[in-house]
């Protein structure tokens, strides 16, 4: 899973919380660390593998008798938006405690293309007059990616492309509409 996320989506923060219970480590400096050096475990081949690092510091799990273990974890790919990690009392006559994490959310304004065609009949007449023939192989791969680069250059000569924030009201919620709405709620207010 972490592998499919980390190869299509390259620039996103993975974050994977829960109980994962493996009493047989312990964590330092982000790293999981198995008591014994003869036992593999599987998740810490897995976080090592992949950058991945597990943010919570303390003890999760508290137990008489029994040495205090973090088996909740907060795991991520970048610890940086993992502001603070804290416990919270224990629920219930839960050994485990919560744990509560604040992560710094960075959003964006979200943007979309609008592209316009310059010269919708000289891109046709090109794409027309293009040698598609050149472009085919014994290989795929390679057949495809000519084909899609040159495509992609007659589109990039003869269109336009505009980058526009998305609105946030509603497309059907029209201007005309929400002055309606405003005077509605004016009345109301004044009666």
């Amino acid at each position: 899973m972490t592998q499919f996320i980390l190869c299509n989506f390259p620039k996103a923060t993975l974050l994977m919380t829960g109980d994962f219970n493996l009493s047989s480590v312990f964590w330092m400096d982000g790293q999981g660390v198995t008591r014994s050096s003869l036992e593999q475990n599987p998740l810490i081949q897995v976080l090592a593998g992949n950058f991945l690092y597990q943010t919570v510091t303390v003890p999760t799990s508290l137990r008489p008798g029994q040495n205090s273990l973090t088996l909740d974890l907060v795991i991520t790919n970048d610890p940086e938006k993992v502001i603070g990690t804290q416990n919270l009392s224990p629920i219930g006559s839960s050994d485990h405690m919560p744990v509560l994490s604040s992560i710094q959310l960075n959003s964006k304004p979200s943007k979309y293309t609008k592209q316009s065609f310059d010269n919708y009949k000289m891109m046709v007449k090109e794409l027309i007059d293009a040698n598609l023939e050149i472009l085919i192989s014994d290989d795929v791969e390679a057949s495809w990616l000519s084909l899609k680069n040159t495509l992609l250059e007659i589109l990039a000569k003869h269109t336009s492309v505009t980058w526009k924030k998305k609105s946030k009201t509603l497309p059907f919620f029209t201007p005309k509409i929400k002055k309606l709405c405003n005077r509605k709620f004016w009345e109301k207010f004044v009666k």
